[in-house]
């Protein structure tokens, strides 16, 4: 069994292919993840302009020259 929210058709080819599985008996079940009761909010508290409300994004004490951080 494998799960993802986020495959695309490409990726998925490339994953049957590295594990090997048979095609004769995959199951492929493709469902939109479009809903409309599911929202990403974010509370805006400074202007738009300053991204001083995306700062949690950064981790403390991060400097230009290390990695960068893990995407969500």
């Amino acid at each position: 069994m494998l799960t993802s929210a986020t495959l695309t058709v490409l990726t998925l080819s490339n994953v049957v292919c590295l594990l090997h599985i048979c095609t004769d008996s995959l199951v492929a079940i493709h469902c939109s993840s479009d809903h409309p009761n599911i929202k990403i909010g974010l509370k805006i508290k400074y202007t738009l302009n300053n991204y001083v409300d995306l700062a949690f994004l950064i981790p403390e004490g991060w400097k230009r020259d290390d990695p960068p951080p893990p995407k969500y």
